[in-house]
């Protein structure tokens, strides 16, 4: 069963993740992995990779935020009002979602991938 789902009577019904109806018990499975070394190899680089790109996604977001409340600093020290200063920050785009995310990843990906094989 799906994060979430409880069983009462053997049948599944979807609900909320914090609250159950009285006379309902969650259910979980826990299961032990004995992969051979080559498994182990290959989860452990997976799970590295997924690492890099959510290090990286927090960096880029993280950066994104910097750059945006220092481009509001210098246009309030530059005279410009709160409203302008925060019209002016909300230029620099900020990827919050996954779909925003990857199309940054994409782009990065391209670039980098420009530059080895000698491109722009």
């Amino acid at each position: 069963m799906p994060a979430g789902v409880c069983a009462r009577g053997g049948h599944g019904v979807a609900m909320s993740r914090h609250r159950l109806q009285d006379g309902w018990t969650p259910q979980a499975w826990r299961f032990a992995l004995d992969p051979t070394p080559t498994q182990a190899r290959s989860m452990a680089s997976h799970v590295g990779a997924a690492r890099f790109a959510y290090n990286w996604g927090l960096g880029l977001v993280g950066r994104r935020l910097g750059e945006r409340a220092r481009l509001r600093e210098e246009a309030l020290v530059g005279g410009a009002s709160q409203r302008e200063a925060d019209a002016l920050a909300a230029t620099i785009e900020v990827p919050w979602g996954l779909y925003a995310l990857r199309q940054e990843t994409g782009a990065a990906v391209s670039h980098e991938v420009a530059a080895w094989i000698g491109g722009d």
